[in-house]
Formats: C-alpha cells, sequence, structure tokens
C-alpha cells in the first residue's frame, strides 16, 4: 500500500467516507477493512476499478465562491426582503388612507396633532374641525361617524351631543351626513312645512340670519308654521319630536312621531 492510501484510509476513521464525500473512489485500488463512522469494522464498499465512478458518491461542493461574497448576497437579499415588507407595508397605509373620507381625515389629523396638556384647546380644536366638514358640504358616511365618536365627543359635542351637528347639516343641507346620521342612529326623519332654521344651526357658514324651506327636516331649536301659530323643536328623539307654541294664545306642547308629522304636515303637491 502507497503512502497515498495509507494517508486516505487513516481519514476514512474520521470521516464517514473520503470517498463518498469528494469523490475518489476511483483512486482507491486497495481493498483494506477500516472502520466507518459507526464504529464497525467494513470492508470499503466504494472500491472500484481506475475510470469508474461509484454513483453513489455525492457531488463536489461548490468552493469557488468566496465566505466573503457569501455573506455579501445573504446581507443584500436580507436587505431586499426588508425593503420588500417596508414597500408592502407603506402600501396598504397608503390604501387605507385614501379609503378614508375627507371628514375623516381631517378630524383624525386634528385629534392626532392636537395637544393633550389643553382639553380647552382640544374641545375647541375638534368641535370647530366638525363644524368645518360640515358646514362646507363635506362626504360622510356611518363608517366615518363610528371613528369620531371614538374621539372622546362626550368632552367636546356639549349638553345635547350629536343633535347640533344633526341641526347643522339640516340647515347647510349636508345631505351625506344626514343620511349617515340616521342609517347609523336609526332616526326616521321629521318632515314639516314652512321650516325656519336661524343663525344657531348656521354659524355663520351661511351669507344669511336664518334659512327657510317649505319642506324640510325638524331639528333642535328649528320652527315650523301650523294651524297659523309658530312652533319650536325643543327636544328631539329617534321617535319622538317636542314642539312648543308661546305666544299670545298660550303655551302648548306637541308631541309628535314621524308618522304624525307627516299627517301634520303633508307634502304640498306642485301645481302643473
Amino acid at each position: 500500500m502507497g503512502t497515498k492510501d495509507k494517508w486516505r484510509c487513516a481519514w476514512a476513521k474520521r470521516w464517514r467516507c473520503v470517498w463518498q464525500r469528494y469523490g475518489m473512489a476511483k483512486h482507491c485500488k486497495h481493498r483494506r477493512a477500516h472502520t466507518g463512522c459507526n464504529g464497525k469494522r467494513r470492508w470499503c464498499e466504494h472500491w472500484a476499478s481506475e475510470g469508474v465512478r461509484c454513483e453513489r458518491v455525492k457531488p463536489k461542493i461548490d468552493r469557488s465562491i468566496s465566505r466573503k461574497r457569501a455573506l455579501w448576497i445573504a446581507r443584500r437579499a436580507l436587505l431586499r426582503a426588508e425593503r420588500e415588507r417596508a414597500e408592502v407595508v407603506e402600501a396598504e397605509a397608503e390604501n387605507e388612507e385614501n379609503a378614508m373620507l375627507p371628514s375623516q381625515r381631517l378630524m383624525q389629523l386634528v385629534w392626532d396633532t392636537c395637544p393633550r396638556r389643553s382639553w380647552t384647546a382640544l374641545n375647541t380644536a375638534m368641535s370647530e374641525a366638525l363644524r368645518l366638514a360640515i358646514c362646507t358640504g363635506m362626504e360622510w358616511n356611518v363608517d366615518a361617524l363610528l371613528e369620531v365618536a371614538k374621539m372622546e365627543t362626550s368632552k367636546w359635542l356639549g349638553e345635547h351631543l350629536w343633535e347640533w351637528p344633526y341641526a347643522m347639516a339640516v340647515a347647510v343641507d349636508n345631505s351625506s351626513f344626514l343620511l349617515a346620521f340616521e342609517a347609523w342612529t336609526g332616526r326616521r326623519p321629521f318632515w314639516a312645512n314652512d321650516v325656519r332654521y336661524e343663525t344657531y344651526h348656521t354659524h355663520g357658514y351661511l351669507h344669511i340670519s336664518d334659512v327657510r324651506r317649505q319642506r324640510g327636516r325638524l331639528c333642535l331649536r328649528a320652527m315650523a308654521m301650523l294651524n297659523g301659530r309658530r312652533w319650536e323643536v325643543t327636544s328631539i328623539t329617534n321617535d319622538r319630536v317636542v314642539l312648543v307654541a308661546d305666544d299670545f294664545k298660550g303655551r302648548n306642547v306637541l308631541k309628535l312621531t314621524p308618522e304624525q308629522c307627516r299627517e301634520k304636515w303633508p307634502t304640498k303637491k306642485v301645481e302643473q
């Protein structure tokens, strides 16, 4: 046995098989027993004649790529994956922002940027933002109202909570807010004829002292004519409205449902 063969058989005791690992079976021309990795003495099964390669021999390991380049490739792949993940998150955030209505974005912006150290400043800013979003005719839906309701509305909407925004939307005729509010609360509109809304409802967004409509919704502090008397709304809920007439004829109170309002103020027929 040559020196080279002795060297190979000595390494076979430490590694599983030199010929199986590096594909050197064609160089082995001896049939000498050696101890494998399992500790049992066996004959070398990878012995073959010159020029014949055992089929069980594993392919050679490609060591052409250096360790430094392999680390560089792995780092580039990691950075690319992080960049793609950041792009996906940014795209999702942009889609959510685009899905928000302008009114909802305005309210969210004021709520996020206004300092919390002064509740007076926050409450004033939120009420002014809501007034701006309604009176300028911005679009609303039920989801926008639900998001605004989470912004501690009990602290800055006042005593009647959502009644003054509803009355403001009635006066400026913001139909999207009215439909969204009625769908959210389950309120049926109270219709009346010869309705009048004062500056309490418009807050200076209309260049007139009051708004008069032949037919419109009743809201808090709205006035309507009935039997020659002027009735003012003093209270309103989802299923009942309270009107009070206080003049020289005395003080009278009416509690009406939406159906009773339609009976007392029927729709006027348009003359052709």
